[in-house]
């Protein structure tokens, strides 16, 4: 069960995702869908992890640096190392 600001947080995260520029729709949903696995570990935490650092390389510069400030609230420790390498 996740706590109550996570489960706030994923979700304000997937609405940004839904709307970040320079992005397809099926990036903006493959963007989305990979949220959940950034919020616990499991085997696919590291390709959700890389993958949302790809799309949001992609992405406008103001889109992404909001999602990446809610990211960095409900990600788990080894995402964050992949997301934010050097923090």
């Amino acid at each position: 069960m996740a706590f109550p600001w996570t489960s706030a947080g994923l979700a304000a995260a997937k609405e940004l995702a839904g709307e970040v520029e320079g992005l397809s729709d099926d990036e903006r949903q493959t963007l989305k869908n990979s949220l959940d696995d950034l919020t616990t570990d499991t085997p696919k935490t590291e390709v959700a992890a890389s993958r949302v650092k790809r799309l949001l390389a992609k992405s406008g510069k103001f889109a992404a640096d909001t999602l990446l400030k809610v990211l960095v609230t409900v990600a788990t420790e080894s995402a964050k190392k992949i997301i934010f390498p050097g923090s």
